[in-house]
């Protein structure tokens, strides 16, 4: 988990904070994680292939183009987890009442959009 992205897209973890892991079988399913693990594979091997074009010197233009392919990809995959898993965690795993869990899901909200 990370908390507050400031600056240059430099993030916090999250310190002396047990992960909300819990499993209710309708957030973060095995299909469902296996999915998202899998696009996150795909991510990462788009970034190793965009170093492999720096340390081959590749024109800055054709490099940009990958990164912003690397942005699309990011963005469809928390588009993936705003379609399908949010409203499972806010049941099974968010904690807090009503207003709380609405402030914590209008803050992410607000800063992906600030980011994305």
């Amino acid at each position: 988990m990370y908390n507050n992205i400031k600056g240059r897209g430099t993030m916090k973890k999250l310190k002396n904070k047990s992960l909300k892991t819990k499993r209710d079988g309708t957030y973060l399913s095995g299909e469902s994680e296996k999915e998202l693990i899998s696009r996150l594979n795909r991510i990462k091997g788009h970034i190793e292939g965009i170093k492999e074009m720096i340390r081959k010197k590749r024109c800055a233009d054709e490099i940009l183009i990958q990164v912003l392919a690397v942005k699309s990809a990011l963005n469809s995959f928390a588009t993936e987890i705003l379609n399908n898993e949010l409203e499972a965690c806010i049941v099974s795993c968010m904690e807090g009442d009503e207003q709380e869990k609405f402030s914590k899901i209008t803050k992410v909200l607000r800063i992906l959009l600030k980011h994305s």
